[in-house]
């Protein structure tokens, strides 16, 4: 556990120091939220848009 805390510190460290793997860290997470939001369900997305 603590050598998982450690890696994910360092590439955490190595991304921010790196403007482009900055940049691609940030569209990285950009897709991974619109892919989760085209993955629900119809119903899923008309709660959303109906302010529950």
């Amino acid at each position: 556990m603590k050598e998982s805390a450690n890696f994910i510190t360092a590439a955490l460290k190595k991304i921010r120091s790196n403007a482009n793997a900055r940049l691609i860290f940030y569209i990285l997470v950009t897709l991974a939220v619109i892919l989760a939001f085209l993955a629900l369900p119809d119903k899923g997305i008309e709660f959303i848009y109906n302010n529950f």
